[in-house]
């Protein structure tokens, strides 16, 4: 998933991203992705 990075719109964002419980090391490599690229 790639995202263009614009600061024109200074409206904060909230991202929610599941994560399994107990260990963090399984989480999907989408979440991975998501919580990287911002």
């Amino acid at each position: 998933m790639r995202r263009q990075k614009s600061f024109e719109n200074e409206m904060p964002t909230c991202y929610v991203v599941a994560t399994p419980i107990g260990n963090l090391e399984e989480m999907t490599p989408r979440a991975i992705e998501v919580l990287r690229s911002v």
